[in-house]
């Protein structure tokens, strides 16, 4: 559950969602948020409505394999340092 305020009026409300988790163990995946609400207008009172919004989530393997890219390039100039001086 959490509170929005409204854009044009600028009322809080609170908005309960349900969640669904579509996710891997990896990751990869989905999550899909719906929420219950009403549109109402000021001539037909109002009308039931929800809102859905799904995430997806991609994990990014080349961000681990940069940063391993990087630690053993450090080691191999740190190991040619200790070389040189020995």
């Amino acid at each position: 559950m959490f509170s929005a305020t409204g854009a044009a009026l600028g009322i809080p409300a609170t908005i309960v969602a349900t969640a669904y988790d579509n996710r891997t163990p990896a990751g990869a995946g989905t999550v899909q948020l719906v929420a219950p609400g009403s549109i109402s207008f000021n001539l037909f009172g109002g009308f039931p409505a929800f809102g859905v919004l799904t995430l997806t989530y991609t994990p990014e393997p080349g961000t681990l394999t940069l940063l391993g890219a990087g630690v053993a390039a450090l080691a191999m100039l740190g190991r040619r340092k200790l070389e040189e001086r020995g």
